[in-house]
């Protein structure tokens, strides 16, 4: 018996709006990634997938969901955690050797995150930063 897929490809952000009643902002395109993936899990969750030609070579992704919980769905152990002020949120920003591979906050009842993934680097605390200020 297999257990049924529990995400649904989309066209579009709206169309995720529609099928889970929040919406949310991400960037059409990051560069030096070659396609995005955007799909959403029942009413609790949207998330866009940046991916570059490579899938090995790295990705992007953005989630968005309800409630305050971790949803990045990353549970590696980072050397370095710091917490810093994106606008108005508080961010909390994991990496090692001053890399930030994830960045997780919560705002007004969901979750977010920011993931880096495969055998993506991290990013600058400015850039991720910076990614953050588009998503929101």
């Amino acid at each position: 018996m297999q257990i049924p897929e529990p995400w649904t490809d989309c066209e579009s952000l709206e169309k995720t709006a529609e099928l889970t009643g929040f919406d949310m902002a991400a960037p059409d395109a990051i560069d030096g990634f070659s396609s995005r993936i955007i799909r959403a899990m029942d009413k609790d969750i949207i998330e866009v997938i940046y991916q570059t030609e490579n899938t090995d070579e790295g990705e992007i992704r953005i989630r968005k969901g309800v409630g305050g919980e971790d949803i990045s769905g990353d549970y590696n152990r980072y050397a370095e955690i710091s917490t810093v002020h994106v606008d108005d949120l508080r961010v909390t920003m994991k990496g090692a050797d001053g890399q930030i591979s994830l960045a997780i906050w919560t705002s007004g009842g969901y979750a977010d995150s920011i993931g880096l993934g495969g055998s993506a680097d991290g990013v600058s605390s400015g850039e991720m930063s910076a990614l953050v200020a588009a998503v929101r």
